[in-house]
């Protein structure tokens, strides 16, 4: 006989966590080999040989029965060699998803003020609803350039925003964000350069006279490895040592953690390079093609281009109409962006088969 209701339950639930939704990210597929899957900004390329024969680990003695290494010497030590800082100032996570919560763990609490900019990576709502922050929702200009003295003006404890900019891949010019540093000093600012690696800079020589400034990245996007999950954040030794401070044991496994390492050898680094040059120069071609049957498309600065279409009903159109063929890209609800889809760049047949088949689209 069941001893009490489920909702009595429930109602311990905290206050602020009560109605949050499991993040949804966009549609999956079961067959690569038939699917133009662009609406995730994942790679269309394997990563590197050495990467792959990493699954000929799981034969070893202890490879799968041992917990992986904790401190993540290793693997911070060949990251640090090639970004040019130091171990200490790296952090990681199951993905930079983890380390993005972990950052919203360690600085906020209840009220605190929390800035984060709209339209932007959706997570900023939860991180809020997460630590019972008090949000400061910033809407973007039109041309999606971090607004530094709109967001100066609110004194926040802690700002999120994405750079190259989600969705329109729009970069914010380093010295914007320094001079976002030194007017909210000592307060903390997250960059998310998810797409750094596609744009011509970063943030990472920020570093040094920013105490300030936390820069997550991921393994996800330009490293081909969307499905192991490794993120990454960057910053001052004694602000890395309070994130990692609350950082889960072991939360990088031992598939992860090897795969990380293959992922910074030479002769890897070297194959993500090309590959980041035919993404680019693929980018690039996609905008021009999007651009000539009529489309309004941003400069992109990531992986993805952001076409504005003639109105909402057309980018739905072409979203269910790609569908039916086999192609995938991303529709938003959202009302600054609902006549625009924002396409991952992929491989040039999958980018051929994509202006070909809006094309037929359009008539």
């Amino acid at each position: 006989m069941p001893i009490g209701n489920v909702a009595q339950v429930l109602r311990l639930v905290r206050s602020n966590i009560r109605g949050l939704k499991p993040y949804v990210g966009g549609a999956q597929i079961i067959s690569y080999a038939e699917w133009a899957k662009l609406n995730q900004n994942e790679s269309p390329y394997p990563p590197p040989p050495s990467v792959r024969a990493v699954g000929n680990k799981f034969n070893e003695p202890g490879f799968l029965n041992r917990y992986p290494p904790g401190d993540h010497k290793e693997l911070k030590g060949r990251l640090a060699a090639h970004l040019g800082l130091a171990p200490e100032q790296i952090t990681f996570g199951n993905g930079s998803d983890e380390v993005l919560q972990n950052v919203a763990l360690v600085f906020l609490d209840k009220g605190d003020k929390l800035a984060y900019m709209k339209p932007d990576y959706s997570m900023w709502p939860v991180y809020e609803q997460l630590t019972g922050a008090s949000p400061r929702i910033i809407d973007l200009p039109d041309d999606y350039t971090l607004p530094v003295d709109r967001v100066s003006a609110e004194r926040p404890k802690l700002v999120f925003f994405s750079n190259p900019h989600t969705p329109s891949g729009t970069l914010t010019p380093i010295d914007d964000v320094r001079r976002l540093c030194e007017e909210l000093f000592p307060n903390i600012i997250v960059e998310d350069e998810a797409y750094a690696d596609f744009a011509e800079g970063n943030s990472l020589k920020l570093l040094e006279d920013c105490p300030n400034l936390i820069v997550t990245k991921t393994f996800s996007k330009a490293f081909a490895l969307a499905g192991m999950r490794l993120g990454y954040g960057l910053g001052h030794p004694s602000v890395i040592s309070q994130i990692d401070a609350i950082r889960l044991p072991y939360n990088i496994n031992a598939a992860t953690y090897a795969v990380g390492l293959a992922a910074l050898e030479p002769e890897s680094i070297e194959y993500y390079d090309g590959m980041i040059r035919l993404i680019k120069s693929e980018r690039n071609r996609l905008r021009d093609s999007l651009e000539n049957v009529g489309f309004s498309v941003r400069p992109s600065h990531a992986n993805f281009v952001l076409a504005k279409t003639e109105s909402p009903e057309m980018a739905e159109m072409l979203y269910h109409g790609l569908a039916k063929n086999n192609i995938l890209i991303r529709y938003f609800s959202d009302e600054r962006l609902v006549d625009c889809i924002r396409i991952t760049v992929g491989t040039p047949e999958e980018n051929d088969h994509l202006i070909a088949e809006i094309g037929e689209l359009l008539g």
